[in-house]
């Protein structure tokens, strides 16, 4: 009978022992700074995004739920350790928090998840309000465009409360937010367009940013025309994935490509510790059997001429960099894959490129690349640069996006858990977007949907995402973990139609 209450005893003892690991909270992610304005609107924070219960995934008895919902008991509570009453007002309900902007200044606010017995996990995110009137960062570019298509219009603004979007003077219809979407644009929509930004302490209007809206010739058209990816690359975890949709699915007709990987002759650019010898194979989506390969191109005097027509800088006739050619009539609509991998154990640097070389010889129902995108591993402290050009005489809205933790419902694993992209016009370096956090945004989820991209988990992912119209030329999109945190994500190029 002692063995057996002592038995008894130590079975009580681990299942306290498992109730106490379990039940302890976690910090699952950072909580982002709100964006708050004096005189702006309250942000809410769902506290349940950003904490976690390892090994818990519903309430025990005796308990109505795992987070405080506003009444009945829960496993975890919440509560306020730190605010700045000067700046901002707190109001926690359950697990929502609500910040409410008072006073110009910054400061950090606290909050700490703490289980039964007492063991917690806190989070701390700083409040920034504005004691200015709010000054634009970057202004509306000016858009020549083809009717027909969508037209997104932006501006960066700091300590705006409130939004308005004037078009020769007059306010636009749903131009109440910092970004204005024109779903459909038309030779009505031309003009002279100027975002005011208001908030308690002024108000300040952009520059004027001039939409024209013309009809072109189908080669001139605005579209995507080149992409190219400047990563690690190597072996097994890091084989570099690139791919591209050719479209629109009622083209009729094909879309000659040419396909590199150049390693050694990144020298010539003091592009350090290079991969020594790319090889590529190239595939059509879901198919296992290769299209084309190629180890070393071997200086292939079509391979120079093809280069040249699409402006594609020289290689060295001896070198080892691998390149493919689908001259006309080119490929099928559908999507295509290219992966880049080194010999043996070898990783460094590489540049992946896709080109369109159809160059002028198209029409309006010809095929085009119509998403462009990359798959890899990105180290440490280290970012994934995504370059592509916008080529004819239109502008192009595109969507990109910058997926991490969203590839873990597709079966990938130890994903970027937090990316972030910023947006570059390589003609004169400047970065015109950036974006951290996706948060749900209305006119992100439509184009998503409109381009059949595969859906981000939640509103509140941790995954990125920029929709902007672009004016022809040379753009980058970098993606990089906050704080250095590595993993494996996507970088995404959509065309929206």
């Amino acid at each position: 009978m002692r063995y057996f209450i002592r038995s008894l005893a130590l079975v009580c003892l681990l299942t306290a022992s498992v109730w106490a690991q379990s039940t302890a909270p976690v910090l699952s992610q950072a909580i982002p700074a709100p964006e708050l304005a004096q005189g702006g609107a309250a942000v809410t924070i769902d506290l349940r995004n950003y904490f976690a219960v390892p090994g818990l995934t519903a309430p025990p008895a005796g308990f109505t739920s795992i987070f405080p919902t506003g009444g009945g008991t829960p496993v975890i509570t919440f509560t306020i350790d730190e605010g700045v009453p000067s700046v901002v007002s707190l109001v926690l309900s359950g697990s929502t928090l609500t910040v409410t902007p008072v006073g110009g200044g910054n400061g950090t606010i606290r909050i700490r998840a703490a289980d039964r017995e007492g063991r917690s996990a806190t989070a701390s995110f700083a409040v920034t309000i504005s004691t200015s009137a709010p000054t634009f960062t970057l202004h509306p570019r000016a858009l020549t465009v083809a009717p027909g298509g969508m037209v997104v219009l932006d501006a960066t603004v700091v300590g705006a409360a409130t939004y308005r979007w004037e078009r020769d003077g007059q306010a636009v219809a749903n131009g109440s937010s910092r970004v204005l979407v024109i779903p459909v644009v038309s030779a009505s929509d031309a003009g002279n367009y100027r975002l005011v930004a208001t908030s308690s302490l002024g108000t300040a209007t952009s520059n004027p940013a001039q939409l024209q809206v013309t009809t072109v010739a189908p080669q001139n058209m605005g579209r995507l025309s080149n992409l190219s990816i400047l990563t690690t690359a190597g072996a097994g975890e890091k084989v570099l994935t690139v791919g591209a949709v050719v479209g629109p699915l009622n083209a009729t007709g094909a879309l000659p490509l040419i396909v590199r990987a150049v390693g050694p002759s990144l020298a010539a650019f003091s592009v350090p510790n290079l991969l020594p010898d790319p090889t590529m194979t190239f595939y059509a989506a879901g198919s296992s059997t290769s299209l084309d390969s190629n180890d070393n191109w071997g200086g292939s005097p079509a391979l120079r001429t093809a280069f040249e027509s699409v402006g594609a800088f020289a290689l060295a006739g001896d070198s080892l960099d691998s390149a493919i050619l689908r001259p006309l009539p080119g490929v099928g609509v559908g999507g295509y894959t290219v992966q880049v991998t080194g010999k043996g154990s070898s990783q460094g640097n590489v540049l992946a490129e896709i080109y369109d070389a159809a160059g002028s010889s198209r029409t309006g129902s010809a095929p085009r690349l119509i998403n462009v995108s990359t798959l890899t591993q990105v180290d440490v402290n280290a970012d994934l640069a995504v370059g592509f050009v916008i080529a004819g005489q239109t502008a192009k809205t595109v969507l990109i996006r910058g997926a991490g933790p969203a590839l873990t419902r597709l079966g990938v694993a130890g994903v970027m858990p937090d990316p972030r992209l910023e947006l570059f016009d390589n003609s004169n370096s400047q970065r015109i977007s950036t974006n951290d956090d996706w948060s749900g945004a209305l006119e992100v989820g439509n184009a998503a949907v409109a381009v059949g991209a595969f859906p981000y988990a939640s509103g509140t992912s941790k995954d990125a995402a920029i929709i902007v119209t672009l004016p022809p030329g040379p753009y980058s999109a970098r993606l990089a973990g906050v704080g250095g945190v590595g993993g494996t994500a996507i970088v995404e190029v959509y065309e929206v139609p």
